[in-house]
């Protein structure tokens, strides 16, 4: 008898070892499908109203605010802000990404690179453009 109970416990033991190995793999792949972006991003969605604040913007003036509107379908993103032409971008997991062309001949391109919350509120981030940078905030505005 105490041989059965022996190789049960064993057994036991092997399984434990196994699962306390396992599982922190799997939440590592877990994690990183989930930063992938590629079947998560579909659960964000930032379609809406927003509000962006550049700190400072292209001009070095501290406190530009814009109205803006995004549309996503899947990971493509569109923005509108004021009266300007679409913007493409793109949102992978809860990275979002666009480009604004600017300039008096629309000469140069603006990238923003930020991150949205766990909420899906706000999205904070760098603007790059042609050198220089500053900090984008965008931010939705309050449900009622």
């Amino acid at each position: 008898m105490q041989t059965g109970r022996d190789a049960r416990v064993i057994a036991i033991a092997c399984l434990l070892a196994g699962a306390v190995l396992w599982i922190p793999n799997a939440a590592a792949s877990l994690r990183a499908a989930i930063d992938g972006g590629d079947w998560v991003s579909a659960a964000v969605d930032v379609t809406g109203a927003w509000t962006l604040a550049l700190d400072p913007d292209f001009g070095g003036k501290r406190g530009t605010t814009q109205a803006c509107t995004f549309k996503q379908e899947g990971r493509r993103l569109t923005v509108s802000c004021g009266g300007d032409s679409a913007i493409a971008g793109e949102v992978n997991g809860r990275k979002v990404t666009f480009k604004v062309k600017t300039g008096r001949h629309n000469e140069f391109t603006a990238t923003f690179t930020g991150n949205l919350n766990e909420p899906a509120t706000t999205i904070k981030g760098k603007w790059r453009l042609e050198g220089n940078e500053g900090n984008f905030e965008a931010r939705r505005p309050p449900s009622r």
